[in-house]
């Protein structure tokens, strides 16, 4: 998590340019994977989206911004943050588009409302071993593979995605290799790469990707967050591109 966003995420309200976000009951805070995952992936002509684990409902409330027309569904396990999901998105001017359920994944694919043509998800990516250090039963859920294990993400995203479809997903890395290779199962492929930098020194810490049902040949790009310049916030021209029409940075 950057600098900027680590300072943001302890605060139980962020206001972004057209939408605030309060997030004092939701374990996981507001923070950079999630808000690049959603303003890099292609949502502009999307009809109907789904989101996996919104949490405060941020990544609802970046796709109703970018699209004007979807119909937005965002799903969440946590009782508490399914809640002030729904109570952020009742505050904005998209509440009529955006609906939230308290339900898990694994039920949702069961019996769903209907198919999409996005998905999107910043998905839990700590073993239920590496979870033991994660503090509070709210904070497992979010954080945990234990309450939904990538076979079960990748069988319903297969399940719930159209055709034609597109799943967008922000990874670390190491996960996201195993992913790919797993996803492959589910005739789900990697149509583009993104691989994520922190700064031009550092190694890549997180992959977004997008998947389709049709085995394509991947396009691989890459982005970087913060430059190596001595000021307080010191992001790329790169990085700003993707977040300025949702805060300033600059």
């Amino acid at each position: 998590m950057s600098t900027y966003l680590l300072a943001i995420s302890i605060l139980s309200v962020f206001h972004f340019k057209q939408f605030s976000i309060q997030q004092d009951q939701c374990a996981m805070k507001i923070g950079t994977d999630g808000v690049l995952l959603g303003t890099w992936a292609a949502l502009a002509k999307s009809l109907k989206i789904l989101d996996i684990g919104t949490g405060t409902g941020l990544l609802a409330l970046i796709a109703a911004q970018r699209n004007p027309s979807a119909q937005i569904h965002a799903i969440e396990i946590e009782p508490l943050a399914a809640k002030q999901a729904q109570e952020n998105i009742s505050r904005s001017k998209w509440k009529n588009r955006i609906q939230v359920y308290h339900s898990s994944l694994q039920t949702w694919s069961t019996n769903p409302l209907t198919t999409y043509d996005t998905i999107i998800s910043n998905p839990p990516f700590f073993s239920k071993k590496a979870n033991l250090l994660a503090k509070g039963k709210a904070r497992q859920i979010a954080r945990s593979t234990q309450t939904l294990p990538p076979e079960e993400l990748l069988q319903s995203v297969a399940q719930l995605l159209e055709p034609q479809g597109h799943f967008f997903v922000i990874l670390p890395v190491t996960e996201a290799k195993k992913f790919i290779h797993l996803a492959k199962d589910w005739e789900l492929y990697a149509k583009e790469i993104v691989h994520v930098f922190p700064k031009p020194n550092k190694m890549a810490n997180r992959m977004l990707i997008n998947f389709t049902k049709q085995l394509e040949e991947v396009e691989e790009s890459s982005i970087t967050i913060r430059s190596n310049q001595a000021q307080p916030h010191n992001y790329t021209e790169q990085y700003i591109e993707y977040v300025r029409d949702f805060y300033t940075i600059y």
